[in-house]
């Protein structure tokens, strides 16, 4: 058997990091077979990857893998697989996994029976990340039915423990379980990793009490959160227990925030089936403060701003029902929960929640009541993720249009500050008007903004033009400010756009060092539109609106319109300008400069002028 039959796993061991790599690498240099190989990195390259990788730039070490990976030829195929296994690590890593499956499905022929055994397992995984699991058990069906001379009984194990998982993706439960019965005739209990995943069908199954029989002796975040939900479905501790237990576990400075999401969602569960909606609402906000699973929820646990809704309901009623406070009239609600904010906060978020999923009160009032509720949750250190998880992943708000316009004003700051512009600029795209106490123009040039960022390009530009029109009279701050959007449409290439709405802003500018500039800003899109002769025009009616014919600005954008006339074809006019320039300055650097583009003028080819018709 080659070495690489053997896969490096096994004769790295005693190496660890780079050293590892270093071997590896060194040992592909060596002939295998009689066939000499290529190094598969010689310039290091693939040790950057790793680098990059653990530098937090993933997508930047995988463009370094698609300019620098060997080609998969018969000659350089064991380098080819090392570089492949980074690819696919890195895949993983990002969450790519569609990307990684299509990869693994376009493995070339010839590639070593380790490789193929450990990209086809990384694909079965991504196929269960994707939530697909049939497509998961015909990829195992194959490596399960692979020749055994070349699988370890540990790689079966694994696989079929995958297998279950599988059935699991697809809430074939007892399918699962007759997996699992045959596992654990083959194999045993198993690790700890087996036993969790067979307490975790239990749970699924409807069998808690065996769920807490396997997990016995088990140690690890997962299995305390499965010991937990299993001792409370089974009844084997009271409810009251269970809760006091979980907040108590909390305490861990070890959990994970996934661990803290999944505890605080057991401690939702034992305080409902006791009845205590006050810490049902507790525990789910605390819970649903946390990011949700990455890739799909938490089959077991659930959890989702439809339950803190329902939760908020139902304690919302009960507090009014010791009030005595009357449905369909809002203003009690409103004053009860005013007064009894600031020693008990939760219960007024209760009342207010409960008063916005009521009908009858007119829509005014329900209006209000989602303010004052928003307002209440954005006080909380987490309340953005919060007034995420009740407005923007809950099916009683299925579209954005249907949540309440005065809510989408602290959702919108909430995407910002996630960095989510997609999510802003959809959140912006019906926010016509300031939110209260803001300022109508600056909110719709950071509207604008918005929705250019999120490709909303015509419906930006829309914007734009309705506030320019709407406003005679700008400030240089304002009107500054309308210009840092329409610079952005110049990076997107939309000249035509920025060409129209900088018109609107020069009929507005009144100062003329505002105008010299906005007419250089023109030019820059007439050039980029390849209207020469029209982009040199622009330049030189900035440059006549420099007080100072020596001055910087003016030099500046002279010097621009000499190239826009050197590439419409008028070499001597531009030659003329470039010799004014040299006239006027005295720099040593810019008279060098200066004296390169004439000479080049005499390099460039002759060129027919070009003359577009009717530019302004």
């Amino acid at each position: 058997m080659s070495l690489w039959q053997s896969g490096p796993a096994k004769w790295c061991k005693p190496f660890r990091g780079p050293l590892c790599l270093y071997v590896v690498l060194m040992t592909l240099a060596l002939p295998a077979g009689g066939a000499a190989h290529p190094p598969p990195d010689p310039d290091g390259t693939l040790e950057e990857v790793v680098r990059l990788k653990r530098d937090g730039a993933p997508d930047l070490a995988l463009r370094l893998l698609d300019t620098y990976q060997p080609p998969p030829s018969p000659g350089t195929l064991p380098a080819w697989e090392l570089w492949e296994r980074q690819r696919l690590i890195l895949l993983a890593s990002a969450g790519h996994w569609a990307a990684l499956v299509e990869r693994a499905d376009a493995l070339p022929d010839g590639v070593s029976p380790e490789f193929l055994q450990w990209a086809h397992t990384r694909a079965a995984m991504a196929e269960l990340a994707l939530s697909r699991g049939a497509a998961a058990r015909r990829r195992l069906a194959a490596l399960l039915w692979r020749d055994g001379a070349t699988v370890t009984d540990e790689q079966r194990a694994r696989w079929r423990r995958l297998l279950i998982k599988s059935y699991l993706a697809d809430k074939r439960y007892e399918d699962a379980r007759t997996a699992m019965v045959r596992y654990r005739q083959d194999y045993g209990r198993g690790g700890d990793s087996a036993r969790e995943l067979e307490a975790r069908l239990a749970l699924l199954s409807a069998y808690p009490a065996q769920a807490v029989a396997v997990l016995d002796g088990v140690a690890g975040e997962e299995a305390r959160v499965l010991r937990w939900l299993a001792r409370l479905r089974s009844g084997q501790m009271p409810p009251v227990a269970v809760l006091a237990g979980v907040i108590k576990a909390l305490d861990d400075p070890a959990l994970s925030p996934a661990g803290k999401r999944r505890l605080w969602l057991i401690a939702a569960r034992a305080a409902q089936r006791d009845g205590d909606h006050s810490n049902r609402v507790r525990a789910l906000e605390q819970a649903l403060s946390y990011p949700p699973p990455a890739h799909r929820g938490d089959e077991l646990l659930g959890g989702d701003g439809d339950e803190l809704w329902q939760a908020y309901r139902d304690y919302g009623m009960e507090l009014a029902n010791r009030a005595q406070l009357l449905l369909g009239e809002a203003a009690p609600w409103f004053e009860t929960a005013r007064r009894i904010h600031a020693l008990r906060p939760r219960d007024a978020r209760a009342l207010l929640a409960t008063l916005a999923q009521q009908g009858g009160v007119g829509g005014d009032m329900t209006a209000l009541a989602h303010q004052e509720f928003a307002r209440r949750l954005g006080e909380l250190p987490q309340g953005g993720r919060l007034l995420r998880a009740l407005y923007l992943d809950s099916e009683r708000f299925p579209r954005i249009e249907d949540i309440p316009a005065i809510v989408r004003y602290p959702l919108l700051a909430q995407a910002l500050a996630d960095e989510d512009m997609a999510l802003a600029s959809r959140l912006s795209a019906g926010l016509v008007q300031a939110p209260p106490g803001g300022n109508a123009v600056d909110w719709q040039l950071r509207r604008a903004r918005l929705l250019l960022l999120g490709r909303q390009y015509d419906a930006a530009v829309n914007a734009l033009e309705r506030v320019m029109e709407a406003q005679q009279r700008w400030s240089r701050d304002g009107l500054d400010r309308y210009n840092q959007i329409l610079f952005d449409l110049q990076i997107l290439g939309r000249h035509e756009e920025a060409l129209r709405l900088f018109d609107l802003a020069l009929a507005r500018a009144g100062d003329p060092g505002l105008s010299r500039e906005i007419l250089f800003w023109m030019a820059d899109s007439y050039k980029a539109l390849g209207h020469f002769d029209t982009a040199a025009r622009y330049y030189l009616r900035s440059a006549r609106l420099d007080d100072d014919p020596a001055g910087i600005w003016g030099q500046t954008a002279r010097y621009h319109a000499a190239e826009a006339l050197t590439d419409a074809g008028l070499r001597d006019d531009a030659r003329r300008i470039y010799r004014d320039l040299l006239r006027r300055t005295g720099d040593p650097s810019r008279r060098a400069a200066l004296k390169r583009k004439l000479d080049q003028l005499w390099l460039r080819p002759e060129q027919t002028p070009q003359h577009f018709p009717s530019m302004p």
